[in-house]
């Protein structure tokens, strides 16, 4: 789809020739994941249950010609998304490495496309990311007198929603219709 092509490189886009919108989302869900220890720690006999996975992956498409030769897209988009949750953190085995990963973004695409020729088109997009992240673990601490590993704390790292940018830029020759 020329949505596809916006995301993916501009470079189809010049070859588009009248306004266009698309929208929709990308649900991903995951009924089950499981924990399984190793050795030394926390062991083999360790296990523990993910919460369900459930993310709505995002997506907005607008194409619009400026000419024959010129077109302008933009695209809002999340390229992916990402939560991993233990049930039972307090007591999950893993909590010394993570109860809680986040990650979310979305990016800002703004696209102009040129068609060189009938058969050859150039397109160049600046892409702006807003991302964050939250990452979430409890902190061991080693009993000296009994060798057992006690909870010592908490650590709960979260960013502010900041951007990035890049860009992205491709060119597409249509060697013939069916190729």
């Amino acid at each position: 789809t020329w949505a596809t092509n916006l995301a993916a490189a501009p470079k189809g886009l010049a070859f588009f020739d009248e306004t266009d919108f698309a929208a929709g989302f990308t649900y991903i869900m995951s009924s089950e994941a499981d924990f399984r220890g190793a050795d030394p720690f926390p062991g083999t006999s360790a296990s523990a249950e993910q919460e369900p996975l459930s993310e709505f992956i995002p997506h907005a498409y607008w194409m619009q010609p400026i000419s024959d030769q010129w077109k302008f897209g933009l695209g809002v988009y999340a390229p992916f998304g990402l939560t991993t949750e233990w049930k039972d953190p307090e007591t999950f085995p893993g909590r010394y490495i993570s109860t809680l990963a986040s990650l979310r973004a979305i990016d800002l695409n703004p696209t102009i496309g040129w068609k060189v020729t009938d058969r050859f088109g150039l397109g160049f997009g600046v892409v702006a990311r807003f991302s964050d992240v939250e990452l979430n673990r409890y902190v061991p601490f080693q009993n000296p007198f009994t060798g057992g590993i006690l909870d010592a704390g908490t650590i709960e790292l979260t960013s502010d929603f900041e951007p990035g940018y890049g860009f992205n830029l491709g060119l597409l020759h249509r060697y013939n219709e069916s190729f």
